[in-house]
């Protein structure tokens, strides 16, 4: 807890030129040490009374300094100056250090500077491992201490945890720990060891659990839902499970960095050995990570399941209903049709449902671009549209209406947007009167050898987590620059005032 100086500071002010930093924190019963009193009494440019020892403590100095020791007591301190610490010595002989020291100096005895930092190491570790045991005995009997111990480390692990670099430190140092053999080792032999010794280990481990699917196997499952394609997800066959049945095609979802991995390659031609050596009348076929998440994730989706290209439905404008739209939704649509998928940069999201289902979103942030203009702008991030569903004038109309909810807003000037010229030149902008800004200038990502695509910015906040530059990380982690680019820019004035 951090002290209340503009309390305390007065109190130093008034008192601590009449009396010393400890008697000071005593009265005033702060939990703060002397010393921290003592630097902040100099920033105030306030001196404390210095510390001027009793007639009793003198006396008692005085008698230790004539004190006669014994030959025992003598030998006692040659065999066990370096052996043991100063003031296990001094305890021992009832003396003070300084006493110590001077019957030292006359023995002619020399002291071992490394022996006596290991011996004072050793006492703080032994304070902090007592304060530790004394904290974790408060913590286990005391249960309002530990619910309120507990509510405070959650609370600053999860603002901790929003720092994109706090983040990376964190999931780099335990990559690097677990880059090495050792404990790896050691972890499997802890494992192997509870299995067979616990019961509720092997009770747990051996019980039927429900199946877990990753994010990405979610991600095909809702593009699959969105084009109408009827599946079942954790298909097994003998005994191995396929991520997605198909009619007779068992399609897997794999990740580029674990699939790579030499054991789970393996697994995955066994996987594929024994549908074609025992179960002919099915398929399978494997999309990829970065497939998913390319410019044509969509297509090639479709391509790999052999489904021809879907024919869009029309639909008239006037049954459509324009309304605000939730972060899980639009979270759940982006990841199914926008080959980007889904953003945390949501302000606001807006859409147009036809019986409560979506068929477009807009998601508007905050822009990260340097934009023409001043004045309060909004980045128009995500525009995407059902490719199943289609009107001549659906996105033009849906954009008209965004522009009339962010004009009752009040809060904005202008929006911007980029379209990806490798989708298309904004012919959707134009027709809904935005102005045409030109392109930008020409942006790059990073490819690794693998082929797995890395945007620029992810790359950059690894090399600053790293201490390097963003040239010298990607050189080592082998990774190419590919240029993407150039966007065309686009923007609509809200409010002309």
């Amino acid at each position: 807890m951090k002290a209340d100086w503009s309390k305390i500071d007065p109190l130093i002010i008034r008192y601590l030129p009449l009396m010393t930093c400890v008697d000071f924190c005593k009265k005033h019963r702060l939990s703060i040490v002397p010393r921290t009193i003592g630097q902040r009494a100099r920033k105030l440019g306030i001196k404390p009374m210095k510390y001027r020892p009793t007639e009793e403590h003198k006396a008692k100095t005085s008698s230790g300094l004539k004190k006669v020791f014994l030959e025992k007591d003598k030998q006692f301190v040659i065999d066990n100056l370096n052996k043991i610490s100063r003031k296990k010595i001094a305890l021992r002989l009832d003396v003070s250090i300084p006493v110590l020291n001077t019957l030292i100096s006359d023995l002619g005895l020399v002291i071992n500077p490394d022996a006596q930092r290991r011996f004072h190491r050793e006492g703080s570790s032994l304070h902090v491992k007592k304060a530790a045991r004394s904290l974790w005995n408060k913590f286990r009997n005391d249960e309002s201490f530990a619910s309120e111990i507990s509510a405070s480390i959650s609370t600053k692990s999860r603002e901790l945890w929003k720092n994109e670099l706090y983040r990376l430190k964190v999931i780099g140092g335990i990559r690097r720990r677990y880059n090495s053999s050792d404990l790896r080792q050691r972890l499997s032999d802890i494992g192997k060891k509870r299995f067979c010794d616990d019961p509720k280990v092997r009770e747990i481990l051996l019980a039927d659990r429900l199946f877990k699917t990753s994010k990405l196997n979610d991600r095909v499952a809702s593009k699959l839902e969105g084009f109408g394609v009827l599946y079942e997800r954790e298909f097994e066959v003998a005994n191995y499970k396929f991520d997605f049945k198909i009619d007779n095609v068992l399609l897997e979802v794999n990740g580029d960095y674990w699939h790579s991995l030499p054991d789970n390659t393996r697994n995955d031609r066994a996987k594929r050995t024994l549908i074609e050596k025992y179960y002919p009348q099915y398929r399978v076929c494997t999309i990829w990570e970065s497939e998913i998440k390319s410019i044509r994730g969509n297509e090639r989706l479709l391509e790999i399941l052999g489904i021809q290209k879907i024919d869009p439905v029309e639909i008239t404008l006037d049954e459509l209903v324009f309304r605000e739209a939730s972060t899980k939704e639009v979270d759940k649509f982006l990841d199914s049709f926008h080959y980007l998928g889904s953003t945390n940069r949501k302000r606001h999201c807006y859409g147009l449902t036809l019986h409560n289902s979506l068929m477009t979103i807009a998601v508007f942030g905050a822009p990260v671009r340097p934009n023409l203009g001043e004045g309060r702008v909004l980045e128009l991030i995500r525009l995407c549209g059902h490719p199943r569903f289609h009107n001549r004038n659906l996105m033009s109309f849906f954009l008209a209406k965004c522009e009339s909810a962010l004009r009752k807003l009040n809060k904005y000037d202008m929006v911007v947007s980029y379209a990806d010229k490798r989708l298309h030149n904004g012919v959707v902008y134009r027709a809904a009167n935005w102005e045409d800004l030109g392109d930008t200038a020409s942006d790059y990502n990073y490819m690794s050898v693998d082929n797995i695509p890395m945007h620029k910015k992810t790359l950059y906040n690894r090399a600053r987590a790293s201490g390097m530059r963003e040239h010298d990380y990607a050189e080592l982690h082998g990774m190419q620059k590919v240029n993407i680019g150039c966007k065309r820019k686009f923007r609509k004035i809200l409010n002309r005032s």
